[in-house]
């Protein structure tokens, strides 16, 4: 079985990802890296997956996405870190819930806005009213994700080793 990592972007699942997956003796896999690996593959030429979505726009990146969860949900024993917007399929949750176990990380809506915009107006974003697009995701996804989730955690105000100890506790695996 592999735990699955998901939530908004900047909620921590590349920190808590890879603490986890060393924490179980486990490999760490994100979605992103894999989307990224497959573009190469296609096109010859490594984009990240923030130049993948602004050069093709999202209906492409968006079925990139979906090959990448179909290779990574065959897995098994992995730690997977999903793109924020990843879990919003509903493809791509079953393909995912198959073998996997869903981490909802939450975070304060406040300190999301602020850690996304850090890295710049991502390319899913309205570049005129950046807050009015994150606002509006944000109450879209919100109550669609707590839906999905097999395990929320709560990581406002923690440490990446007390995110991983709460995951772990409430998988029943206390190491």
């Amino acid at each position: 079985m592999n735990f699955v990592l998901f939530g908004f972007k900047g909620c921590g699942k590349s920190l808590a990802g890879r603490l986890l997956a060393a924490r179980l003796g486990r490999e760490f896999v994100e979605t992103d890296c894999v989307l990224e690996e497959i573009y190469l593959e296609k096109n010859a030429k490594r984009l990240s997956a923030r130049e993948i979505a602004k050069k093709h726009g999202m209906d492409f990146f968006r079925l990139l996405e979906e090959e990448a969860v179909q290779r990574v949900s065959v897995l098994d024993g992995k730690v997977i870190g999903c793109g924020g917007g990843t879990a919003f399929s509903s493809g791509n949750v079953a393909a995912l819930k198959r073998n996997g176990k869903m981490i909802l990380l939450k975070l304060a809506r406040e300190t999301l806005f602020r850690r996304i915009m850090a890295g710049g107006i991502p390319a899913f974003f309205d570049e005129k009213d950046p807050k009015g697009s994150f606002e509006k995701l944000f109450n879209e996804r919100s109550k669609y994700f707590e839906g999905i989730a097999d395990l929320k955690i709560d990581c406002n105000g923690k440490s990446g080793r007390q995110i991983v100890d709460e995951i772990l506790e409430k998988a029943g695996l206390c190491s």
